[in-house]
């Protein structure tokens, strides 16, 4: 909209431009302050701990401060107690983003979700945990895929 002035209408070229450079976009994360993919499968609990000004994409209009969410894959797996992944809000606190849970007798509880966790204006860091009460192969684990991010910021 910088045709607009004080006696004039912005044109529909500059109107398009502005609408364009602000509408959300999803990009390919490459790298960041930990692996991109996590997997735990022994008992406890960890957290991971992500610097957001580390994060990378190859996208030519990314960059962090444009970064509004943070797209999360989570798997969880359990036969007889619960696995969950969890991510950090941006003013806390954690939130699930899958659980598996079983009660022994027999059971297999297998789930996935992909999510988005949003990213303030100004957050540094974003943690994700990962809590397995029933070790598995893979009992609990989640992937970084990507990024929503708003190019006009």
């Amino acid at each position: 909209m910088a045709t607009a002035t004080a006696t004039t209408l912005a044109t529909s070229e500059s109107i398009k431009a502005y609408v364009t450079a602000m509408r959300p976009k999803f990009v390919n994360i490459t790298g960041g302050t930990l692996a991109l993919s996590i997997t735990k499968a022994s008992l406890g609990t960890e957290t991971y701990t992500y610097n957001i000004a580390d994060f990378t994409s190859s996208d030519p209009e990314f960059a962090t401060n444009k970064i509004v969410g943070l797209v999360i894959r989570g798997y969880a797996t359990s036969s007889q107690s619960s696995n969950v992944v969890y991510a950090e809000l941006p003013n806390g606190p954690f939130t699930a983003i899958v659980r598996a849970s079983a009660d022994g007798t027999g059971d297999f509880d297998q789930s996935q979700t992909t999510t988005t966790i949003p990213i303030n204006s100004g957050q540094t860091t974003i943690d994700m945990k990962l809590e397995v009460n029933d070790a598995q192969t893979t009992a609990a684990k989640f992937d970084l895929i990507g990024f929503i991010i708003q190019p006009g910021l």
